[in-house]
């Protein structure tokens, strides 16, 4: 009875962060379509805020970009959430395999899927982060250099992942052709 109830709680508990994940991704395509309409305008009134000696245009440009990136950052965390009902279902397909290979296709997974989602989401903000006034050409210039970086230390830690998988099979295949010359 308490393994319906925690497969009913695990379900819902599922649901939830789906439907967080969904309801962040609405809110984050509202933020943009937002500032898509309202910096034009911003643009066009060229007022400055006198403590700051700042643009209002520039002063949106840069909260939008704010509240974008840590909405980007919380679907994410929500996204890495959910690779471990994927990891369990992959360790159930796979029953042979030992804790540390499940950790290691546990990190490959994560490392695949974040870059999928680090292209994604520069090629979504490429174009937006480029039509704000003023501070778009920096973002556009940055964000590039920053997710170039992002990759390379993710393959990297794809390539420490594959050798070490290499160099288990070596130990493994040097250990049985021991054995063999041993009999």
């Amino acid at each position: 009875m308490s393994s319906q109830g925690d497969e009913k709680l695990s379900s819902l508990k599922l649901r939830l962060r789906i439907t967080r994940i969904l309801s962040k991704l609405f809110i984050l395509v509202m933020l943009i379509l937002l500032g898509y309409i309202l910096m034009p305008y911003f643009q066009q009134l060229n007022i400055v805020i006198p403590v700051i000696n700042m643009p209002l245009v520039t002063l949106g440009s840069v909260t939008i970009l704010a509240v974008v990136g840590i909405l980007l950052y919380r679907i994410l965390a929500d996204m890495l959430l959910l690779l471990n009902p994927i990891s369990k279902a992959i360790r159930v397909i796979f029953k042979k395999m030992t804790m540390d290979h499940v950790t290691l296709v546990k990190r490959a997974i994560y490392d695949i899927i974040f870059l999928i989602l680090l292209i994604i989401v520069l090629t979504a903000l490429l174009p937006v982060v480029s039509a704000f006034p003023v501070m778009g050409i920096y973002f556009a210039t940055g964000l590039p250099l920053i997710a170039l970086a992002v990759i390379i230390l993710i393959f990297w830690d794809l390539g420490k992942i594959l050798y070490s998988e290499a160099e288990q099979l070596a130990d493994i295949i040097a250990e049985k052709l021991e054995s063999i010359n041993e009999e």
